[in-house]
């Protein structure tokens, strides 16, 4: 049988807690007792378990190693050295296993009692009863800190705190109520360059006229500064704010600014570049500049209509080179003139399409072997008329070629074919040059004149009218389907006969 007689003595604990300056109240409270065992005093290790309950509701308000709840018994014990029946143990002391500290808002309460198990040698822990009000000395914790308003102004004598009862930082914006301290409380010269910090921190601030008027505004709104410049009553004229992109600039017309007037110009950063933005009096924007263009590294230049881009200027287009959009009522881009082609060649291009797209004419500085181009394309978007100043072939004349709907020439116009001389060459539905004319004849007979041949579908020669034929003069040629010839009529003969 064990019988224990323990007897807390507060006093002590609550001497040495009031004794403390507030600031170094610990959460440790002295507990001492004395254990007999069948009526002897006990010597040796005893396992304890402790808990700070209510009253009234059993509510554990701490325990030992913080498992309690609602009064039931500590999950971990702390072991106890007892010599000749006395013992004692600081609750709270973080140093003993499964310690934790006592919170001061422990004693907020009232009716606050000690709950105690114990372990001598039996295998189960027994609760001790009844449970130990604590008294003064625990109360003591409250001393930690006193309540937010529990001293006020009327409980302080005049003069009471001054500069030696505060100490350096003490008193910050937060302590300090709104228009609390005015020009009329401070003496003069009373706060200088000594008594501010080297970083002014201030949640917003305003300079007024003498009026009381806003001139300028300091402020922020989330993680973004901004400054306002202000006219009088009129409104605000000049916003700066900074972004998480960067920042921007917007200035508003007469009427002033946000509610009242209408924003005119803004100046901003964005993710691909700077960006400057002129807006119509409807709201609208009627000029923009950017300093990149979409992916491109170039820069570009918006131009509006009341409302949709009317045209745009870039410095670097898909091509490589500048470019320059024309849009029609409806926002169609119908005319695109740029520096440098998408194809590679470095000349210049021009291209007017149509509503739906389609380009239907296309001017080509460089095309080809060099030369430039003019494309013709019908409703369909198919070339039915190509000009080039230089033909692909190795001749530097111009060609005109008149297409069929299906891409096929039907009639070709060479300023220089093969001898030098122009030609005029017209196929037929297949795509075959059935008649050719040209100022000058084929190589062989390189003589200067006209000739004009009408070929079959395969090519061979049906019909041959040469202005000079030799020295025989004119000569006209007619043909069988097997190319060959059953009428020729010569103009003069070698003799100078017809």
């Amino acid at each position: 049988m064990i019988k224990i007689r323990v007897g807390p003595m507060w006093l002590v604990g609550a001497c040495l807690i009031g004794m403390s300056a507030m600031a170094q109240v610990p959460g440790i409270m002295n507990y001492q007792g004395r254990l007999t065992v069948a009526g002897t005093n006990h010597t040796g290790p005893v396992r304890f378990k402790f808990a700070l309950v209510d009253g009234v509701n059993g509510t554990s308000y701490w325990s030992n190693n913080g498992s309690s709840v609602n009064g039931s018994e500590p999950s971990a014990h702390t072991g106890v050295d007892v010599q000749d029946g006395q013992f004692q143990v600081l609750l709270g002391d973080v140093s003993l296993p499964n310690m934790q500290a006592i919170p001061s808002p422990a004693f907020d309460h009232s009716d606050v009692r000690l709950r105690i198990w114990m372990n001598v040698s039996d295998p189960t822990f027994t609760q001790l009863a009844p449970d130990q009000r604590v008294v003064a000395a625990g109360y003591a914790f409250r001393a930690a800190g006193l309540p937010d308003g529990t001293v006020t102004g009327p409980m302080l004598a005049p003069n009471a705190v001054g500069t030696e009862e505060l100490a350096n930082g003490s008193v910050g914006t937060a302590e300090i109520a709104d228009n609390a301290v005015t020009a009329s409380k401070l003496a003069a010269n009373a706060v200088g360059s000594a008594q501010l910090s080297d970083t002014l921190r201030l949640e917003d601030l305003v300079l007024e006229s003498a009026e009381g008027l806003n001139r300028v505004e300091v402020g922020s709104a989330g993680n973004a500064g901004i400054l306002r410049m202000n006219h009088g009553s009129i409104g605000r004229f000049l916003e700066i704010t900074g972004t998480t992109v960067g920042g921007f600039v917007r200035l508003f017309d007469q009427l002033g600014g946000l509610g009242t007037g209408q924003k005119t110009v803004e100046l901003g950063s964005s993710e691909v570049g700077g960006y400057a933005t002129v807006l119509q009096n409807n709201g609208n924007a009627g000029l923009q500049l950017n300093g990149q263009n979409g992916n491109n590294p170039g820069g570009n230049i918006l131009l509006y209509r009341s409302a949709g881009i009317g045209a745009s200027l870039s410095g670097q287009g898909a091509g490589g080179g500048g470019q320059v959009l024309l849009r029609n009522a409806a926002g169609q881009e119908t005319v695109e003139l740029v520096g440098a082609e998408t194809g590679g060649n470095a000349g210049g291009q021009l291209t007017i399409r149509r509503s739906d797209g389609a380009a239907t004419l296309i001017f080509d500085a460089q095309f080809g072997s060099g030369g430039g181009q003019i494309s013709v394309r019908n409703a369909a978007g198919d070339e039915t008329v190509e000009i080039l100043g230089n033909e692909t072939t190795d001749n530097q004349g111009g060609q005109v070629t008149v297409k069929r709907d299906d891409g096929k020439a039907g009639i070709i116009l060479d300023g220089q074919l093969g001898n030098g001389g122009g030609e005029i060459r017209v196929a037929n539905a297949a795509g075959q040059v059935t008649a050719q004319l040209q100022g000058t004849e084929g190589a062989n007979e390189g003589d200067g004149a006209g000739q004009l041949v009408l070929r079959q579908p395969d090519g061979q020669v049906g019909l041959l009218a040469d202005a000079q034929a030799g020295d025989q003069g004119g000569q006209l040629v007619v043909n069988n389907m097997a190319g060959q010839t059953r009428v020729n009529i010569v103009g003069q003969q070698s003799s100078g006969g017809g």
